[in-house]
């Protein structure tokens, strides 16, 4: 699986120190069947919608995940997950035109109450560096 890791960025000028993160964490359950697609470089495309909050507050969040075919994570309709990653606008062509998206790429993928609290606290931990 091609890993990348979340980078914390920092750029300073000579006025102000200015630190930019990009790093999302979103718990929800996966509201349709998670699509898995070829992508490039032998490696597999998994799309799927997280339906998060209650009532006027539900939000649906897009989330890609992308890797090696042996390391897709177990998702189906109704699973309450956490996702951890990165906000991301890929571009793709449809029907000769070039199409765009925003959704969270999706580094960990996490199901237990366990493996959530690991995952927040790398988080965290990004977050401190």
């Amino acid at each position: 699986m091609t890993t990348r890791k979340i980078k914390h960025v920092r750029r300073t000028s000579t006025t102000d120190d200015v630190r930019g993160t990009n790093l999302v964490m979103v718990v929800g359950r996966v509201r349709v069947d998670p699509v898995l697609r070829a992508a490039p470089n032998e490696e597999v495309l998994l799309t799927f919608d997280l339906v998060s909050g209650t009532g006027t507050e539900r939000r649906t969040v897009p989330v890609s995940w992308q890797g090696r075919a042996a390391r897709v994570p177990r998702v189906a309709v109704d699973d309450e997950i956490m996702v951890l990653g990165t906000v991301q606008r890929r571009f793709f062509r449809t029907g000769g035109v070039t199409a765009n998206t925003v959704d969270v790429r999706a580094e960990r993928v996490a199901r237990t109450p366990a493996a959530r609290r690991k995952v927040m606290s790398e988080a965290i931990g990004h977050l401190g560096s």
